[in-house]
């Protein structure tokens, strides 16, 4: 298990969810695997780690939109990068690169329980690659409005999605994954993220001033 994934599991379980680890980064997704493995059996698939965009699961991983509710550190597939990074960095650079939120939608669910309006999500502050947000831009046959919640250094960051029903929250992780832990705040935001999606509570968030 990597860093990033031991941690994010720690932070679920600690907030009583029941979490059972499964790999299927080697797997080719399909509508039947989906409909066998997961709908129905699962309240929230958590895609933690560092996903590449060639990987079997990336390729398929639009087959999951709508039919169950999904917390991603990853978009997998962008049409730009914000800030723009070059050659299609993933997802971009920045002189401050850390996950770190400095304007919230407020009030938001996923964000209760975490003081102020600017926290760090990961303690690990010496990327050289900045988190922000990838524009999804392949949602299959569904083209969901995705709405920031939160912004890092004015780009967009933590993004959020629904289709059919089914959430979808984007929580970024740059091409070299973190090699630190979560914060105390970051285990908070994973927890409210899918206590949030498993409610089924759609959030009418508005973008921000």
């Amino acid at each position: 298990y990597t860093t990033l994934f031991r941690s994010i599991y720690t932070a679920l379980v600690n907030a009583g969810l029941d979490v059972t680890p499964l790999n299927y980064d080697e797997t080719v997704l399909t509508d039947e695997i989906i409909a066998n493995d997961f709908v129905g059996k699962y309240d929230l698939v958590v895609l933690a780690g560092n996903t590449g965009s060639k990987t079997n699961l990336a390729k398929a991983f639009n087959l999951l939109l709508g039919k169950v509710n999904v917390l991603s550190t990853k978009s997998f597939w962008y049409n730009k990068t914000s800030p723009a990074g070059t050659n299609g960095d993933n997802p971009g650079t920045a002189d401050n690169p850390s996950l770190n939120l400095v304007k919230l939608v407020a009030e938001h669910p996923i964000f209760a329980g975490i003081a102020g309006d600017e926290f760090a999500v990961f303690n690990d502050m010496a990327k050289s690659n900045g988190r922000y947000l990838q524009q999804n831009g392949q949602f299959a046959g569904n083209s969901p409005e995705q709405v920031a919640l939160a912004l890092t250094n004015g780009a967009d960051c933590i993004g959020e999605a629904w289709v059919d029903g089914k959430g979808y929250v984007i929580i970024p992780v740059d091409g070299a994954q973190p090699a630190g832990y979560l914060t105390a705040d970051g285990e908070a935001l994973f927890a409210n993220v899918a206590k949030y999606l498993i409610a089924g509570e759609q959030y009418n968030a508005s973008r921000f001033d």
